[in-house]
């Protein structure tokens, strides 16, 4: 593999200049703590598509860089698989994480697939695309860039926040698996009772449900 003029440290220092900054704290989709070390990693050989928030442009541009072909990569937006009210979010208000929230375990008649409301995912972004309206995590798509971190295992223990492409237009906003339509109902308002309706209606396999999702 070859890279344009310049020392290893001057192909990094380019390479990063091309990354969007913010570091994602290890739970980015790259896998490195900060920028630096994903340009790094770049340099070394890795995909010049490691950043998930690279855009096209950026991407082309790292390839030029490193003197390899560009990869086509699909820009993509966090979205919060949730919109309902009674995952016990109230109740876990006062918690410090998601996970300490679904650590303590939920109560009849919540909903044990939602999310918590807690904003672990809001600490996990670096570039303020979320915040938390009357318990729902609301994501601003002009500042997600898609760096993934919210959507992290380690943020979301619920795995209710997903990548799914930028210009999707047609989702399920819910992780309910209760198979029981009534509970469903009776628990959420707007819990998904898996009808499959949509899907049918749905032309050319648009709609972005949680099979698409690899949710199940």
């Amino acid at each position: 593999m070859s890279t344009n003029h310049g020392t290893p440290a001057d192909v990094i220092k380019k390479i990063l200049d091309k990354l969007p900054g913010g570091d994602c704290k290890g739970f980015g989709g790259c896998g490195k703590a900060t920028c630096k070390e994903c340009a790094e990693a770049i340099a070394a050989g890795e995909s010049v598509a490691l950043c998930p928030a690279a855009k096209q442009s950026k991407v082309n541009a790292i390839a030029k860089i490193m003197g390899v072909p560009a990869v086509e990569v699909t820009e993509k937006i966090a979205f919060v698989a949730c919109s309902g009210d009674a995952a016990g979010k109230e109740r876990f208000a006062g918690c410090k994480s998601c996970a300490d929230a679904v650590d303590m375990g939920f109560q009849r008649g919540e909903c044990k697939s939602g999310c918590v409301g807690v904003g672990s995912c809001m600490d996990a972004c670096e570039f303020g695309a979320m915040k938390l309206v009357d318990g729902n995590i609301v994501i601003d798509p002009k500042k997600c860039n898609g760096c993934g971190a919210c959507a992290n295992a380690q943020v979301c223990p619920q795995h209710v926040v997903l990548m799914i492409p930028a210009d999707a237009t047609n989702f399920i906003p819910c992780s309910s698996k209760e198979e029981d339509e009534d509970k469903v109902r009776e628990i959420c308002g707007y819990g998904c009772i898996g009808c499959g309706d949509c899907e049918r209606a749905c032309p050319e396999s648009s709609l972005w449900t949680r099979s698409r999702w690899g949710g199940g």
